[in-house]
Protein backbone atom coordinates (compact mmCIF):
# COMPACT_ATOMS: atom_id res chain seq x y z
CA UNK A 1 0.00 0.00 0.00
CA UNK A 2 1.74 3.33 -0.93
CA UNK A 3 1.83 6.04 1.72
CA UNK A 4 -0.71 7.91 0.34
CA UNK A 5 -3.44 5.41 1.03
CA UNK A 6 -1.63 4.99 4.34
CA UNK A 7 -2.01 8.52 5.18
CA UNK A 8 -5.70 7.92 4.07
CA UNK A 9 -6.51 5.53 6.23
CA UNK A 10 -4.95 6.67 9.16
CA UNK A 11 -6.87 9.95 9.06
CA UNK A 12 -9.21 10.90 12.10
CA UNK A 13 -11.48 13.82 10.31
CA UNK A 14 -14.14 12.66 7.25
CA UNK A 15 -16.39 14.81 5.22
CA UNK A 16 -19.70 13.42 4.90
CA UNK A 17 -23.16 14.70 2.67
CA UNK A 18 -25.04 13.84 5.60
CA UNK A 19 -26.03 12.85 9.11
CA UNK A 20 -28.24 10.82 11.43
CA UNK A 21 -29.72 11.83 14.00
CA UNK A 22 -31.64 9.49 15.74
CA UNK A 23 -34.46 8.37 13.01
CA UNK A 24 -33.90 11.44 11.15
CA UNK A 25 -30.88 12.26 8.82
CA UNK A 26 -29.75 15.93 8.14
CA UNK A 27 -28.35 16.60 4.32
CA UNK A 28 -26.19 19.00 2.56
CA UNK A 29 -28.51 21.84 1.21
CA UNK A 30 -30.97 21.88 4.32
CA UNK A 31 -31.69 24.68 6.67
CA UNK A 32 -30.78 25.32 9.74
CA UNK A 33 -34.57 25.08 11.06
CA UNK A 34 -34.86 21.50 9.43
CA UNK A 35 -31.44 20.72 11.43
CA UNK A 36 -32.97 21.58 14.06
CA UNK A 37 -36.30 19.94 14.13
CA UNK A 38 -34.11 16.70 13.42
CA UNK A 39 -31.24 16.84 15.94
CA UNK A 40 -32.06 20.39 18.50
CA UNK A 41 -29.74 22.03 19.51
CA UNK A 42 -25.77 21.45 18.84
CA UNK A 43 -23.57 21.20 21.64
CA UNK A 44 -21.07 23.98 21.03
CA UNK A 45 -21.77 27.17 17.99
CA UNK A 46 -19.76 29.72 16.75
CA UNK A 47 -21.26 32.21 14.38
CA UNK A 48 -19.22 34.67 12.12
CA UNK A 49 -21.11 37.80 10.96
CA UNK A 50 -20.31 39.14 7.07
CA UNK A 51 -18.39 42.17 7.48
CA UNK A 52 -19.98 45.18 6.96
CA UNK A 53 -19.37 48.43 4.93
CA UNK A 54 -19.49 51.49 6.85
CA UNK A 55 -22.98 52.42 6.45
CA UNK A 56 -24.09 49.19 8.20
CA UNK A 57 -24.39 47.22 4.92
CA UNK A 58 -22.80 43.99 4.21
CA UNK A 59 -20.07 44.01 1.63
CA UNK A 60 -21.16 42.49 -1.62
CA UNK A 61 -20.70 38.88 -1.33
CA UNK A 62 -20.28 38.49 2.13
CA UNK A 63 -21.94 35.68 3.93
CA UNK A 64 -23.12 34.50 7.91
CA UNK A 65 -21.28 31.71 8.74
CA UNK A 66 -22.04 29.42 11.35
CA UNK A 67 -20.46 26.34 12.88
CA UNK A 68 -22.30 23.76 15.09
CA UNK A 69 -20.59 20.45 16.61
CA UNK A 70 -22.57 17.42 17.88
CA UNK A 71 -20.89 15.25 20.27
CA UNK A 72 -18.96 13.95 21.20
CA UNK A 73 -21.09 10.69 20.75
CA UNK A 74 -19.43 7.09 20.36
CA UNK A 75 -16.42 9.12 20.48
CA UNK A 76 -17.21 11.15 17.26
CA UNK A 77 -17.77 14.34 16.34
CA UNK A 78 -20.03 15.83 14.29
CA UNK A 79 -19.07 19.29 12.92
CA UNK A 80 -21.51 21.12 10.61
CA UNK A 81 -21.03 24.43 8.59
CA UNK A 82 -24.08 26.57 7.00
CA UNK A 83 -23.62 29.54 5.10
CA UNK A 84 -26.37 32.09 5.33
CA UNK A 85 -28.61 29.74 7.35
CA UNK A 86 -28.04 26.34 4.75
CA UNK A 87 -26.04 23.22 5.76
CA UNK A 88 -22.75 23.12 3.08
CA UNK A 89 -21.15 20.85 4.87
CA UNK A 90 -20.53 17.94 7.57
CA UNK A 91 -17.30 16.61 8.67
CA UNK A 92 -16.91 13.53 11.07
CA UNK A 93 -14.13 13.81 13.34
CA UNK A 94 -13.09 11.05 16.26
CA UNK A 95 -11.11 12.14 18.77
Amino acid sequence: MGLGWMLLALSTSSEASSMRCGTSIVVEGDTMQQVLDKCGPPDSKEVWQPKLRVNGVPEKGAAKLEFWTYGPSGGVYRKLRFIDDRLVQVEMERK
